[in-house]
């Protein structure tokens, strides 16, 4: 129980106050958002890495038909 000597001291505690956990809420809200445009770019990348993948087998399929056209007037 608390003594008379201790009315109106603040109580000290390691429990965040309410204001202290919607900061950290928001920070990493923040941080969320971030990773997920960080996701979006790489997504945008794989993208463009699996077209260039793409022409680059279109690439060589037209280099093997060349070749076999060699082939055959040789």
């Amino acid at each position: 129980m608390g003594r008379i000597d201790d009315v109106g001291k603040k109580r000290e505690t390691t429990v965040p106050t309410s204001k202290q956990a919607n900061a950290i809420a928001q920070q990493a809200n923040v941080i969320a958002q971030q990773a997920n445009v960080i996701a979006q770019q790489a997504n945008a990348l794989a993208q463009q890495a699996n077209a260039l993948a793409q022409q680059a087998n279109a690439l060589a399929q037209q280099a093997n038909a060349v070749a076999q056209q060699a082939n055959v007037i040789a």
